[in-house]
Order: structure tokens, then C-alpha cells, then sequence
């Protein structure tokens, strides 16, 4: 069965918005989400379908939406580029409260780039489900996490995780090794564990948590007393389609697909080494925020007839390809449609009507 769906990507400069107040950008934010909202009410008034059907469109931002506010448009050697855990709580409730506004939205607002402390406490040092004390401290899960993430990257634990990066003042810095992180981590020198973090929520409910695995100088602080600690879980979901009204022996929609990278991650290949094994396969919908990242033909995990949506910082980057069926050479298989497109706020909306078969 066909059913039509809203692609909308809000495409911010967010390399150089980092002066801007975190209530400036969720209020564009807001805006943005309202008018995509308004494209979904075109596919409903054309197709007939209820406004109590969901999801009727994805909304993707791009990576840094939300990050620690600076005197300047972007983070350089020394800055601070985190928030702190109780800000990224307020800004989720936020985000929770535009979802339930905009049921029929699929949103992806761009990642928040946030830290915890090493050294949990309060309500944190207990288990919700047992009650009991915590059996695993965060800095063994962040080791954990680290020599997993080199494993799986076959990196070497003193090879460099990114190139060298230069200040506004022109000095050089080199990225940590893995075995400098773990270190610091096992020490104690590291205070906080830096996240980057993609929320996908759908009607007032988060359905992924997605944390960015690649680190590309994530932290730009140069006192080492924030790490870097790369997610572990697969950006692969589904969400089951709902159709408030009916029709009797209407055919029952199969769940749709997704697959979630940020930045770096595409760049490594993440969803297609993650979805090699998977017996799901390849997914309706590839979704990557990015600030920036090229996207690579051959690291797509959208099967024929899915498609890609790419909501970059960079304008010209951000659109949605289409993956077509038939015999043709892959990098010849995907199609790029026109999109609509709107100023809104600092970015620009884009907009396009795709169809998957479910």
C-alpha cells in the first residue's frame, strides 16, 4: 500500500549560529516545526487522510542545534562546546512538548551537545528498576565503550581519532587516542562525559536516544577534563504507522523503517556496518544530521524505492534521494527530487512530498 509522507529538513548554518541564544533557536525551531506541519496538512487535504493518522511527516535539523553558547559563530580550540546535563533536561522537555503539539510529525531536531559528570549522584547512584545501587560505575561502562568503539573502527589504541586541528590563532592540536582517553577516564583526571546526542520523538514520546559514536574533536577544551564517550546503540527504529480511520478490509500497514547517523558516523560507515548483521536489513528512510558531512552512495542503507534525508549545516549538502528499483549501476540509482523551499529563522525550511510502499 502507498502512503505519502512530508520530508521536511530545517537547514541551519549551526557552524555559525553558536552565538545565539539556546531560547532564540528553540523559538525558530518551534516556527520551523509549524510550518512543516502546515506542508502535512497539503498531504492531507489531497489524499483524504485523518488528522488522527501518524506519522504523516519526518522533520530532521542538523547536528549542533543545541550547544553551549559562545561569544562567536562556532567553537574553536579552548571554547566550551558542551551544555550541562540540567540544561539538556530542560531543553528534552521542550523538544516533548513540541512532539505532543505536532503528533503527526516525526521529529529529529538536530543533536544536543552535552556532559555528566564521571561521578554519578543523587537519585543517578540508584537502579529505577531494582532500586539498588548501581553494579557498574560510569567510568568502566566509558572504558567499555571506548575499547569497544576502536574495536569496531579497527583502530589502533594509539592511533590518532582525527586529524589535527588548528585554533583561530593558527597553533596546531592533535586529536586524542583512544588510549589517551581511557587513561584520563581510569585516573580520574577526566570530570564530565561529553555526549552528542540525536532525540527522535514522535507524539510526545522519545523513541530512540541516539548518541554520536565518531569523534572529531568533539571537545575543543584543552584541559582534558571533558572525554568524548561514543554511544553504543544502533540507529536503526520503526515506527508503526497508524491510521485513525479505516476503511473495512483496508490492508494492514507494515511498520516503517529508519536508519539514524550523525556526522562522523556516516562518514565511517556506521549504519551499514551496524545493519550487515541485521536481520532487518535495509530501512525505508536514511536519516543523517550532520554539521557537515558529504554523503557517500555507497554507505546507504535505504533499500529500493527508500530514501535519504540529510539535514546539514551546510545548505547546498541538505536534500532527500531517492534509491531507485531496477538494474542500474548503484551510484546511477538514486535520484534527487526539487524541493520546496521557505526562510525560516536562521535556516532554510525544505520541503518534499515522498511516497513509500507499505
Amino acid at each position: 500500500m502507498k502512503k505519502k509522507l512530508i520530508a521536511a529538513v530545517w537547514s541551519v548554518d549551526t557552524k555559525h549560529i553558536q552565538d545565539i541564544p539556546l531560547a532564540t533557536r528553540m523559538n525558530e525551531l518551534r516556527e520551523a516545526v509549524g510550518r512543516a506541519d502546515e506542508a502535512v496538512m497539503r498531504i492531507v487535504r489531497e489524499t483524504g487522510a485523518s488528522l488522527g493518522d501518524t506519522p504523516l511527516g519526518v522533520f530532521v535539523a542538523p547536528e549542533y542545534m543545541f550547544a553551549h553558547q559562545i561569544g562567536r559563530g562556532d567553537h574553536n580550540t579552548g571554547d566550551r562546546r558542551h551544555i550541562s546535563e540540567a540544561d539538556k533536561s530542560v531543553l528534552l522537555g521542550e523538544l516533548t512538548a513540541l512532539s505532543t503539539a505536532y503528533p503527526r510529525l516525526l521529529l529529529i531536531p538536530g543533536t544536543i551537545a552535552w556532559r555528566k559528570t564521571f561521578n554519578r549522584v543523587g537519585a543517578k547512584q540508584t537502579s529505577t528498576k531494582t532500586g539498588l545501587p548501581k553494579a557498574v560505575s560510569r567510568q568502566d561502562k566509558a572504558v567499555a565503550a571506548l575499547q569497544t568503539y576502536a574495536n569496531q573502527m579497527q583502530f589502533a589504541m594509539d592511533g590518532r581519532l582525527a586529524g589535527r586541528r588548528r585554533s583561530l590563532g593558527g597553533t596546531e592540536y592533535n586529536a586524542p587516542t583512544t588510549a589517551e582517553k581511557v587513561a584520563e577516564v581510569t585516573a580520574a583526571a577526566a570530570i564530565y562525559m561529553a555526549r552528542n546526542t540525536a532525540y527522535v520523538l514522535l507524539n510526545g514520546a522519545v523513541i530512540l536516544k541516539y548518541n554520536k559514536r565518531g569523534d572529531y574533536h568533539e571537545v575543543v577544551q584543552a584541559d582534558h577534563a571533558t572525554i568524548h564517550i561514543p554511544g553504543s546503540q544502533m540507529g536503526r527504529f520503526e515506527v508503526q504507522p497508524v491510521q485513525s480511520v479505516s476503511q473495512p478490509g483496508a490492508p494492514q500497514l507494515r511498520p516503517i523503517t529508519f536508519g539514524l547517523e550523525v556526522c562522523l558516523d556516516h562518514a565511517c560507515g556506521t549504519a551499514r556496518r551496524d545493519l550487515a548483521a541485521h536481520a532487518g536489513g535495509e530501512v525505508d528512510i536514511h536519516i543523517v544530521s550532520s554539521a557537515l558531512v558529504s554523503i557517500g552512495n555507497e554507505r546507504l542503507v535505504c533499500k529500493p524505492g527508500g530514501y535519504l534525508i540529510h539535514a546539514c549545516s551546510h545548505r547546498p549538502w541538505s536534500k532527500v534521494m531517492r534509491k531507485n528499483g531496477g538494474v542500474k549501476g548503484f551510484f546511477k540509482s538514486f535520484s534527487t527530487p526539487d524541493a520546496q523551499a521557505a526562510t525560516v529563522g536562521r535556516g532554510t525550511l525544505l520541503t518534499w512530498e515522498i511516497e513509500l510502499d507499505l
